[in-house]
């Protein structure tokens, strides 16, 4: 059975770091930003964080989540 990597145990410190790390990247997030759909600047940016697959994993697994807390309270 294949694992999928955004099932790795992150610590609190690691998630941190990568919301640190990724906050210098609006194009990333920001569907505001004139990069956000912009395919080769995202792509460009995601090749800057290490381990770009798992983190990136991590990135948007994180990102749902948090657009559900906040569509949650929103209601």
């Amino acid at each position: 059975m294949k694992t999928s990597v955004a099932l790795r145990f992150w610590t609190e410190a690691e998630t941190f770091n990568l919301i640190e790390y990724v906050s210098h990247f609006p194009c990333l997030y920001d569907s505001q930003n004139a990069q956000y759909k912009n395919v080769l600047i995202k792509t460009q940016a995601k090749a800057k964080i290490a381990n770009p697959n798992e983190a990136f994993t991590k990135w948007q697994l994180l990102k749902t989540r948090y657009c559900h807390v906040v569509n949650d309270h929103v209601m």
